[in-house]
């Protein structure tokens, strides 16, 4: 990108966006995640998951939604329903 050094640049000029920091690979809105009876195992496995989406939730502008289908499967996915920048958990 080309700066002239004796303007200060346009909005849209310096605007970054998510897939600027992120790239443009494409990622699923849901994912299902299997866990082990270890609640540190189970905790880390939804973490990584969770960290995963949230640049394509920003970019959607929507949160994440944590859902216990069963005792060892958990859906994580990205719901326009949950306000961005939060995450929201529930029992299925």
């Amino acid at each position: 990108m080309f700066h002239d050094t004796q303007r200060p640049p346009t909005d849209e000029e310096s605007l970054i966006t998510p897939s600027d920091l992120f790239g443009h690979q494409p990622l699923s809105l849901s994912v299902q995640v299997t866990t082990e009876d270890d609640t540190q195992s189970r905790d880390q496995k939804i973490n990584e998951v969770v960290d995963q989406l949230i640049p394509a939730a920003f970019e959607h502008r929507h949160g994440i939604l944590v859902t216990q289908q069963d005792v060892d499967l958990y859906t994580v996915q990205i719901d326009p329903s949950v306000p961005c920048g939060t995450i929201h958990e529930k029992r299925h």
